[in-house]
C-alpha cells in the first residue's frame, strides 16, 4: 500500500512583503464632475480639505494625492493617486499600508455633481508562500488542513504542483472560527479542485514540489498541513507517460501510442500541451475501450490539463452524474486531429498501476 505522509509546514505567518501580497487599489468614480465643482475624501475618521476639479487629469490626481497624505492616518508615503481619466482616480495603498486591506475611502461634502462612489477594486492581501515535498515523486493530495489564522471570511489558499498545475484553489475562506479552521478531504466538498460547483470530483496525480500560497486581510499566524498518498517510496505506483512531440499531417491528425508499462493501468489526469489550433483529442485502450475522448480544446496559451473523472463529463465528452477514472488495457492509442491544419505539440497521461 503506497505511503499516506503529512507535509507540514510549522508555524508561519502571512506578510506584506510576500512575493503574492497584494496592496489594496480603491477606485474614486466622480461621474461627470465639472468646472468649480468640488468635494473631500474621509479615510479612517479623518477627511481631506476641500479638493476643486482640475480639467488636466493629472494634476487632479496629484491634488487628491497631496490630500490624502496630508490625514494624520495616512503616512506621508503611503498612498499614490493616478487618473485613468477625469471621472476616474485609481488610490494604490503602499509604504506603511501595503499588503493588506485598509478602511474604504468615502466620498463626502459634495457641491455641483454627483459620484458614484468608491470601490475597492482590488483588495489588498498580506500572503505567505512555501514549498511543500520534494523531489520528482508523484502524488495524489488526499486533505488540506490550514489551522490558527484569524481574520475575517475573506481568506484564500493555492496549491500547485511544480508544474504550476492547479491542486487547490478556494477563495473566500472564514479562518475566524474556533476549532479547525479549513480541512477538507479532496473529492468530497462538491467543488473541483479549481474551486468550481461540480457534481462529482476526483482527485489528481501531481508532481514534484507543492507551492502553498495563504492570504490573509492583514499579517497572522497558522499553519497548512498537506496530506498526500505516494512519493518517493512509491513511484511505481503513480506513473507520467507521454506521446513525445506530435505532429499533425496535411490530412489534420496524428496518432501515436502510450505503453503504460504494464498490462492495465487507470487513467487520472490527461494534459495536452502546444497545439496551436483547435483540437480533437482521445485516447482508446488496446480492447477498443474509449478512455478519453474531448472536442475542441486549444492548448496553444495554457495547457489543456483534466482530472479524469473530475470535470461533470463522462469518457466520451457527455455530461455525466457519476464518473470514475477508467481502467485501461495497455498500450493507449492518442489521436490528435484539428480539421486538415498543421500543428505540433504533445500529450502526458497519469496512470495508477
Amino acid at each position: 500500500m503506497p505511503a499516506i505522509l503529512e507535509r507540514a509546514t510549522g508555524s508561519i505567518t502571512t506578510s506584506v512583503d510576500d512575493v503574492n501580497a497584494v496592496n489594496e487599489v480603491q477606485t474614486i468614480e466622480l461621474n461627470d464632475i465639472g468646472a468649480a465643482d468640488t468635494f473631500t475624501l474621509t479615510y479612517g475618521g479623518q477627511t481631506t480639505s476641500t479638493i476643486t476639479f482640475n480639467a488636466t487629469p493629472a494634476t487632479f490626481a496629484a491634488d487628491i494625492q497631496t490630500k490624502l497624505l496630508a490625514l494624520s492616518n495616512i503616512g506621508p508615503a503611503d498612498v499614490t493617486v493616478t487618473a485613468t481619466d477625469g471621472n476616474s482616480m485609481v488610490v494604490t495603498f503602499v509604504g506603511d499600508l501595503r499588503g493588506r486591506q485598509v478602511t474604504q475611502i468615502t466620498i463626502t461634502d459634495v457641491a455641483g455633481f454627483t459620484p458614484t462612489g468608491v470601490t475597492a477594486t482590488t483588495p489588498g492581501r498580506s500572503a505567505i508562500t512555501r514549498t511543500l515535498g520534494g523531489g520528482t515523486e508523484f502524488y495524489e493530495v488526499l486533505r488540506v488542513r490550514v489551522g490558527l489564522f484569524e481574520n475575517s471570511a475573506t481568506n484564500d489558499i493555492s496549491i500547485k504542483d511544480a508544474a504550476a498545475h492547479t491542486i487547490l484553489v478556494k477563495t473566500g475562506l472564514d479562518f475566524d472560527v474556533s476549532g479547525v479552521k479549513y480541512d477538507e478531504w479532496l473529492g468530497c466538498d462538491g467543488v473541483d479542485q479549481a474551486g468550481n460547483a461540480s457534481a462529482d470530483v476526483a482527485r489528481g496525480i501531481f508532481e514534484g514540489m507543492m507551492t502553498c500560497i495563504i492570504k490573509t486581510d492583514a499579517p497572522a499566524s497558522g499553519s497548512l498541513q498537506v496530506v498526500t498518498r505516494g512519493g518517493a517510496l512509491d513511484r511505481p505506483r503513480y506513473r507520467k507517460r507521454g506521446t513525445g512531440t506530435l505532429t499533425t499531417s496535411g490530412a489534420g491528425a496524428a496518432t501515436s501510442e502510450i505503453n503504460l508499462g504494464s498490462a492495465f493501468g487507470i487513467v487520472r489526469r490527461v494534459v495536452a500541451s502546444g497545439f496551436d489550433t483547435s483540437c480533437d483529442l482521445s485516447l482508446v485502450d488496446a480492447w477498443g475501450k474509449n478512455i478519453f475522448v474531448v472536442t475542441s480544446i486549444d492548448p496553444d496559451t495554457s495547457d489543456y490539463d483534466k482530472i479524469v473523472g473530475g470535470d461533470g463529463l463522462d469518457q466520451d465528452g457527455n455530461a455525466a452524474a457519476n464518473l470514475l477514472p477508467m481502467v485501461a488495457r495497455g498500450p493507449l492509442t492518442v489521436t490528435i486531429a484539428n480539421g486538415g491544419a498543421t500543428t505540433t505539440g504533445s500529450v502526458r497521461v497519469y496512470t495508477e498501476n
